[in-house]
């Protein structure tokens, strides 16, 4: 599925929603699989400047959930919902 995300420049959560939408039977999820590619610290400087956790989520290519998690774990106190506040 990674694949298929990156070749047609897709995050992969969206990916596997698009294909179980369209009927694919995918296999169980991996819990606990540790995204190793992504800069934790360039993330949480982004957010800093402004950037919105949906907005970091496309530019890494990966989810509003994994971002929101990794903020979070780093002890970043997230904005409200609906923009700047």
């Amino acid at each position: 599925m990674t694949e298929i995300a990156h070749e047609f420049g897709l995050s992969v959560c969206w990916t596997g929603r698009a294909l179980v939408a369209a009927g694919a039977e995918l296999p169980q999820r991996r819990n606990g699989v540790k995204r190793t590619d992504l800069d934790v610290d360039t993330i949480v400087e982004q957010y800093a400047s402004g950037a919105s956790v949906r907005a970091l989520a496309a530019r890494h290519d990966t989810c509003y959930g994994t971002v929101r998690r990794l903020l979070q774990r780093a002890g970043v106190q997230l904005r409200p919902h609906g923009g700047r506040h």
